[in-house]
């Protein structure tokens, strides 16, 4: 008793300091834009590597792996004896750190912050039988079933890693390989958080970025070293340019800086998975690359976070009714009764709601009925499914930004990009109520400097063409 009554009065001394101590300065907290990543991956660097991460000048650089998982791989002698198979091929884990202390400090020099996976588990298992720690890494999504409000609570920015065959694209079956629903998703749960997805695509590094830029997340460039060293495969250095265009324009591309600007919502029932309820997931994936095709502009809101002013942003919101809750249905109802559009999958959920029966996976099909089901003009995009397009308001410099990224490509030679050019696009765009439109610009990193664009508005919406560009295009609307 006399332990524990010292302790408490050591503690109170503690807590009557600290609230005397002044004030500090609340810390910046760091939050990167670009990252170059991969730098374990089974290689060393080619020669200038160092260099060239002087060059591109990615706010992060990922490289080295640490904790138990490093001493399974170097326990193996250069075999992928864990997960991660680890380089420099040293013998023990002290000759390792001093590899990578040396570089890190050569990055360092070259203005560029670097960051370690730090791995807390042993790795268990055989990876040819996918047992052990391998059938976990492959199977479950770790943060899936996290509470709302823990979910990435003080965290500088979140990393999520998509399978490896979401990149792969295959135009003539009508596939790009692009992580748009994911991204919304991922964007919708970050909120005000910084956020990367990681795609391990080792060549189309400007696509890649292009799509990072406009869901609003982080870019990531990342490496197989077997082939690479690190360094782009075709030539210029592509995200040397891409990097350096993030940079110049950060007064547009600042995520923080921004908010999207989309006539629909789909409604994520991230709820229904803690009722081990995954029905809807074929349902969302369908409508979802129906509005893609269409070209029609939206975004995601999580079930457990809505609420009626994210709704009010939106014409017309699409819901799934697994385990929409009484509250939320009401909240719908007062969305329809200000105005709004409720459209919801094989259900009726609220009154004057529209029901989208049966199967939707016909994305041509389903963009038509919603399109009917919504009785407004949308905004519309002549351009090919080839190319994506995704809105962002910024209220406060009078500016909406319409991102286009082309995944055009020829894929007739392996592991390179050669992008085919886009043609430019006529666009008749819905403005913000009482916006009145000073200027067009069109900007793209292949081209320096900014376009000026003809347009022409009648009330509430804006018409002009945008000039033809590579990977990605920027168009900045300046209101008044």
């Amino acid at each position: 008793m006399i332990h524990k009554r010292r302790y408490r009065i050591f503690l109170c001394a503690i807590c009557l300091a600290l609230s005397a101590w002044p004030a500090a300065a609340k810390p910046q907290v760091f939050h990167p834009r670009t990252l170059l990543g991969g730098e374990y991956w089974g290689t060393v660097p080619k020669e200038g590597y160092l260099d060239y991460v002087g060059a591109v000048k990615a706010d992060l650089l990922h490289g080295a792996l640490l904790g138990p998982e490093l001493c399974s791989s170097i326990y193996g002698a250069g075999k992928l004896a864990g997960i991660t198979q680890v380089y420099p091929p040293v013998g023990t884990v002290k000759e390792y750190l001093t590899w990578w202390r040396t570089f890190n400090a050569e990055a360092h020099k070259r203005g560029v912050k670097v960051q370690a996976t730090f791995s807390l588990t042993y790795v268990w298992g055989d990876q040819e039988q996918h047992t052990g720690f391998f059938k976990y890494y492959n199977d479950l999504d770790e943060r899936t079933l996290l509470p709302i409000e823990r979910w990435g609570k003080g965290e500088n920015y979140l990393w999520y890693s998509s399978p490896i065959p979401i990149y792969l694209s295959d135009l003539k079956k009508g596939v790009l390989g692009d992580s748009a629903l994911d991204g919304r998703v991922l964007r919708a749960m970050a909120g005000d958080n910084a956020f990367e997805l990681l795609k391990y695509d080792y060549f189309r590094w400007r696509v890649v970025t292009a799509e990072s830029l406009a869901q609003g997340g982080i870019c990531f460039g990342a490496w197989e070293g077997g082939w690479s060293g690190g360094q782009d495969r075709e030539q210029p250095n592509h995200l040397q340019t891409y990097y350096q265009f993030i940079r110049d324009n950060d007064r547009y591309l600042n995520p923080r800086q921004r908010e999207s600007y989309a006539e629909v919502a789909l409604i994520y029932p991230r709820q229904a998975l803690f009722a081990g309820d995954a029905t809807f997931f074929g349902p969302f994936r369908d409508i979802g690359r129906a509005l893609l095709t269409g070209h029609v502009l939206f975004d995601v809101i999580i079930d457990q976070k809505m609420t009626l002013a994210d709704l009010t942003k939106h014409r017309v919101v699409i819901v799934f009714p697994h385990q929409v809750t009484e509250a939320q249905r009401q909240m719908l109802g007062r969305y329809v009764e200000a105005g709004g559009k409720v459209i919801v999958h094989d259900a009726h959920l609220v009154d004057g709601s529209a029901n989208l029966e049966g199967d939707v996976s016909n994305r041509e099909s389903t963009a038509r009925k919603i399109a009917e089901f919504a009785g407004i003009p949308f905004s519309t995009f002549d351009a090919p499914w080839t190319v994506e397009v995704y809105t962002d308001r910024q209220p406060q410099a009078k500016r909406v930004l319409v991102h286009f990224v082309n995944f055009n490509r020829d894929e007739s030679q392996a592991q390179k990009e050669l992008p085919i050019a886009a043609a430019p696009v006529k666009v008749d765009l819905r403005l913000p109520a009482g916006f009145k439109v000073a200027g067009v610009r069109f900007l793209t990193p292949e081209v320096k400097g900014t376009q000026q664009v003809k347009f022409t508005q009648h009330d509430d919406r804006v018409q002009f063409t945008t000039p033809g560009y590579l990977v990605y295009g920027l168009v900045v609307i300046q209101g008044k």
